[in-house]
């Protein structure tokens, strides 16, 4: 970005950067599910599941989260591999969410 802009741009998003509490940040983002996991099969999921609830108020959207991500386990991607959709249909019957 040198010599357009980003010599001036540089310093002020670095300043940016530096007033923002990095953890606070993440806990106030649908981020912070996929983060919980090692395994990348595991985040993709949980990023997936995140991307597609993740709008409106954050604390509603993120009590909704957690009780999905509770309901997965430990791997969410081992979760989905070993579950029938009747099954599915069934235990999530009662789940909304602005839909």
């Amino acid at each position: 970005m040198a010599g357009r802009g980003g010599d001036r741009l540089r310093p002020l998003l670095e300043g940016l950067a530096l007033s923002v509490d990095p953890a606070a940040r993440i806990r106030a983002d649908p981020v912070e599910f996929p983060r919980r996991y090692g395994d990348p099969r595991d985040q993709e999921v949980s990023a997936l599941l995140s991307a597609c609830l993740a709008y409106g108020r954050v604390e509603l959207f993120k009590a909704k989260l957690e009780g999905l991500h509770r309901w997965m386990g430990p791997s969410p991607a081992a979760f989905l591999r070993g579950l029938a959709l009747e099954d599915a249909a069934r235990q999530l019957a009662s789940f909304t969410y602005r839909f």
